[in-house]
């Protein structure tokens, strides 16, 4: 009897066990653009297990997702493409526009799907005003050199 609740137990774990072995996590979003340029974005993905590049799938959200969760979705949102890539060893969402951002702050949802699960994620992405680059080149002043009497 003992040895038959204890198998049961087992194979109880071992049912639950795939649906645990990826979790898949998303990291904080990286803007790599400014305000007034394409956007360009990367999100780091862990807890990826053994899944590929081939294997995860990423979207942006539905309409009726951002319904649900409450969130605006602008017109500028369906401009978005993205691309999972392997870099250093990492997973990571590579998140492109060609159309400007005219917005200080981008706020939408992505689909991310791997083999028998999905996640929706809110992703917030704050960008910053451009930098200004002079033209110039500053050459420092001499030093001074003053001498005491």
């Amino acid at each position: 009897m003992v040895l038959r609740k204890l198998t049961m137990a087992l194979l109880s774990v071992g049912v639950m066990l795939p649906g645990l072995t990826h979790a898949l996590a998303v990291q904080n979003i990286k803007t790599k653009s400014a305000l007034g340029e394409p956007f360009r974005a990367e999100v780091e993905l862990s807890d990826t297990g053994d899944l590929t590049e081939d294997d995860i799938k990423v979207s942006l959200a539905s309409p009726e997702d951002f319904q649900r969760l409450g969130i605006e979705q602008v017109y500028f949102l369906t401009e978005l493409r993205f691309e999972v890539t392997i870099q250093n060893g990492r997973p990571l969402v590579k998140i492109s526009s060609h159309k400007r951002v005219s917005e200080p702050f981008l706020d939408f949802v992505i689909h991310i799907s791997w083999p028998n699960n999905t996640r929706l994620q809110e992703v917030t992405a704050f960008l910053d005003p451009p930098t200004v680059k002079s033209s110039q080149v500053e050459t420092p002043a001499a030093p001074v050199v003053v001498r005491q009497p």
